[in-house]
């Protein structure tokens, strides 16, 4: 059997090996410092690769793996240390943009584990079907168990992203305004990158050059756009444009903070609400977009406006450190910090080295 995978799917094991054999999670404060009496302990970590077969692997020195609820196998918790620090290895290691290794595909299959993803089939409905990772923990203060499902991101390359381009769900149409002609349109178009694809930063750059300007008109995706209405009013759509053009158009593509994105809207007043002091209005119709991304909002996917995500991110970091940010938490980060760079006060979660 051959597993292969890119940084971030093999990120999800390393995570699943680290989380086993650490057997908790520590909370730390903003600035990433241990707390270290304050922790939850993992009494479990569920994978269903296939719905009707749920694995549980309990945390211990001798590993017990259950198949619906039925003992089957047990492994030594230094076997899967070593293959969480040859996984990592391989990661970092790695130039291809797929890759896999035989003999930590031969120690995977002999966890009963044939997918790098686990979809845990079975909780979808429960936790809003994002996550990637499902843990029983317990909490050492109170003794209470819960089950909790999490979603993995990678910044070992790149920042971890909330979520990514993806056709016109992703794609919003604007007006070119002012004196154009076929000429300066088929210069507009011919403008691409060294891959052949479309150049939006030099198709924005070119427009102001020849002092045009565009103006929103729609987002092209019907599903999307119904999903961020939901979320967030009618306005929506438009607010999104206004944060497009100010990357692409004012500021060249060049690199741009949500903060500054936030007053661009405020200054201009893109959807039109028409009173002076709405910097607010628009700084929260960015948060309840942020959060409801992070707990369940697709583009591609019509969505019925729940957030039911209750275990947060877990995101691996350059150092093989760890961190968990639980969804209450998250969103009172979102609420007051992701425009300002993640500055807040409240706990993170992180492994112990």
């Amino acid at each position: 059997m051959e597993i292969k995978g890119n940084k971030g799917e093999w990120s999800e094991i390393y995570i699943f090996f680290k989380l086993l054999s650490d057997g908790k999670v520590y909370a730390a404060d903003k600035d990433m410092k241990k707390i270290r009496d304050k922790f939850l302990n993992i009494i479990r970590i569920i994978r269903e690769e296939i719905k009707g077969k749920e694995y549980s692997y309990y945390t211990g020195e001798k590993i017990k793996i259950s198949l619906n609820k039925n003992e089957i196998a047990t492994i030594d918790c230094s076997k899967v240390h070593f293959y969480k620090q040859q996984v990592w290895d391989m990661i970092i290691s790695s130039t291809e943009t797929t890759f896999t290794d035989k003999d930590i595909t031969d120690f995977l299959e002999t966890l009963h584990i044939q997918k790098l993803k686990s979809p845990a089939e079975k909780t979808n409905n429960f936790f809003g079907g994002t996550q990637d990772i499902v843990l029983e923990t317990q909490d050492y203060r109170s003794g209470i168990n819960q089950v909790m499902g999490s979603s993995c991101k990678s910044d070992i390359d790149a920042g971890a992203t909330l979520f990514n381009a993806s056709g016109d769900n992703t794609n919003f149409e604007y007006e070119i305004i002012g004196n154009i002609n076929d000429k300066i349109m088929e210069e507009f178009n011919s403008l691409v990158d060294k891959n052949g694809h479309t150049s939006v930063g030099n198709r924005m750059k070119f427009l102001r050059d020849k002092n045009l300007n565009v103006l929103f008109k729609k987002h092209v995706g019907e599903i999307a756009r119904e999903n961020i209405i939901t979320c967030c009013g009618s306005e929506m759509p438009k607010i999104i444009g206004g944060m497009l053009k100010y990357y692409f158009y004012e500021c060249r593509g060049e690199k741009t903070q949500v903060s500054d994105c936030l007053h661009y809207l405020s200054v201009k007043d893109y959807a039109g609400y028409g009173f002076r002091n709405n910097y607010d209005t628009y700084r929260v119709r960015i948060e309840n977009l942020l959060y409801s991304m992070f707990t369940g909002l697709r583009f591609g996917k019509r969505w019925n406006g729940r957030s039911e995500v209750n275990g947060g991110y877990i995101v691996v970091k350059k150092d093989e450190e760890y961190f968990i940010k639980f969804p209450l938490q998250l969103r009172f980060s979102l609420k007051s910090g992701i425009p300002y760079n993640i500055k807040d006060n409240d706990y993170l979660y992180v492994a112990e080295n």
